[in-house]
């Protein structure tokens, strides 16, 4: 009986290991196929799909230049996209233009980075059809989202949207990371 115990714990340990690895690979080829879709795309000044049968489309690309971090944001926030990489809220404005851009992204793979980032840190976004703007980080907050809706602001600002606590056991849950930012008046600034 020992001996059984002791195989079927091995084989769900083996198989949540297998799961965590297999969900980070495919987050890894998708950011890869989707680099190659946002290459290409200058030729064509519209966002494409990374891969033919794909339902959803690179709309933007959001960067970090001093910590190394590239990310590209679907046109959608739906399960299915945020797979591939962070997504664009519906009614929300797209990324670099007026009004309040949300995206949001899984804190485990392509969102996790926020957890280190700081007030007075710069984000950088283009959109596809080269639109580029520098947000500079006004605040980092925690909300409870079963209590109180993120909020829509006033003014060019980005917000980065992620699940928290970062490290959480259980997926899901009702707290919200969010990263807030404003647009700064400069729109010189090409390092994407």
């Amino acid at each position: 009986m020992r001996k059984i115990i002791l195989s079927l714990c091995s084989i769900a340990g083996l198989a949540l290991f297998t799961q965590g690895s297999y969900i980070k690979a495919k987050a890894q080829l998708a950011q890869y196929l989707i680099d190659r879709s946002w290459s290409s795309r200058a030729e064509q000044q519209l966002p494409s799909r990374p891969w033919p049968w794909s339902d959803t489309r690179v709309i933007a690309q959001l960067s970090m230049p001093e910590k190394g971090i590239i990310q590209y944001v679907m046109n959608d926030a739906s399960g299915q996209a945020l797979a591939f990489g962070p997504g664009l809220l519906s009614n929300s404005a797209n990324p670099g233009h007026a009004g309040h851009s949300l995206i949001a992204g899984h804190r485990d793979t392509h969102f996790a980075f926020l957890q280190d980032i700081e007030v007075g840190e710069i984000v950088e976004t283009r959109h596809f059809n080269g639109v580029h703007a520098r947000y500079r980080v006004i605040d980092v907050s925690i909300i409870n989202a079963e209590q109180q809706q993120i909020p829509i602001l006033d003014g060019d600002k980005l917000s980065l949207i992620t699940c928290y606590p970062f490290n959480a056991l259980i997926p899901r849950g009702p707290l919200r990371y969010l990263v807030t930012a404003k647009r700064e008046q400069s729109n010189q600034h090409t390092s994407l």
